[in-house]
């Protein structure tokens, strides 16, 4: 089964991601991220990408949780007195339509009166 967290704080670590998923889902756990910057901010935040070979029980829970509510939490640590978790989504990949070569229609001249 493959997931995707969207938005993870900087600190966060592909350890840190693997660990918390492999606690949980006691399966074969392979992560990839990637830092970006926000648009709006210019903050520092990742992105993860985690695929969970095998696991248990809890994976098909959680799975149907995310089908049904889009996304869910998963807490990775304690700060503060606080829960700290990640909204994670089903890593669906993209899937496009083969390029088809076609005719395009003449667009009508535009005129200005």
């Amino acid at each position: 089964m493959s997931f995707y967290i969207p938005y993870a704080l900087p600190h966060v670590t592909l350890a840190m991601v693997k660990d918390t998923f492999e606690a949980i889902f006691d399966g074969d756990v392979k992560v990839n991220e990637i830092m970006r910057k926000d648009r709006n901010t210019g903050r520092d935040f990742k992105r993860f990408w985690i695929t969970v070979e095998g696991g248990n029980i809890h994976i098909d829970f959680f799975t149907d949780e995310i089908k049904a509510a889009g996304s869910a939490k998963i807490t990775y640590e304690r700060s503060k007195g606080q829960d700290r978790y990640w909204q994670v989504k089903l890593n669906i990949p993209k899937t496009e339509e083969p390029f088809k070569p076609r005719i395009l229609k003449r667009e009508p001249a535009v005129t200005t009166p």
